[in-house]
C-alpha cells in the first residue's frame, strides 16, 4: 500500500538543453494540424457524399413521379382523341354532325399585306350554314 503522505516527489535533474524547443513545439503543432486537417477533409468529403446520395434519392423519387404522370396523361390523350368519346360529348352538349353540302362559304378573299406593313396576313369571309 502507498501512503501519499509521506510519499517523496523526485524531479528528474534539469540540464540545459535539455527542455523543449520551439522547433519541436512547431513539430507537434504541425503535426497535429495535419491530422486535424485530415479529420476535417475527410468528414467534408463525407458529407458531400451523403448530400449526393440524398439528391440522387430525391431525383430518382421526382423520376418516377413524372413517369407516372407521363403515363396518366398519354391515357387521357388516347381517351379523348378516341372518336367514340367524341361523339359521346358532343351529343352531350347538343350539337349535330353536319354534312359536308349543308356547309357553304359566302364569300372568302384572303388579302396578303403589303411589303412593310405590320399584317402579315389577313382572310376575311362570312359562313353560312343552311339547315337540313
Amino acid at each position: 500500500m502507498v501512503d501519499c503522505c509521506f510519499q517523496q516527489f523526485r524531479n528528474r535533474p534539469v540540464r540545459e538543453g535539455s527542455g523543449t524547443t520551439g522547433w519541436q513545439m512547431l513539430g507537434w503543432l504541425l503535426a497535429v494540424g495535419i491530422v486535424a486537417g485530415l479529420v476535417l477533409a475527410y468528414a467534408g468529403l463525407r458529407m458531400g457524399i451523403l448530400e449526393s446520395q440524398y439528391e440522387a434519392a430525391r431525383l430518382r423519387k421526382e423520376n418516377t413521379e413524372l413517369r407516372e404522370f407521363n403515363n396518366a396523361l398519354r391515357v387521357e390523350h388516347a381517351t379523348l382523341i378516341n372518336p367514340e368519346t367524341i361523339d359521346r360529348r358532343v351529343s352531350s352538349l347538343g350539337l349535330i354532325a353536319s354534312s359536308n353540302g349543308s356547309v357553304r362559304i359566302i364569300e372568302g378573299k384572303s388579302r396578303l399585306s403589303q411589303p412593310g406593313s405590320e399584317l402579315v396576313a389577313a382572310a376575311r369571309g362570312r359562313f353560312e350554314v343552311s339547315p337540313e
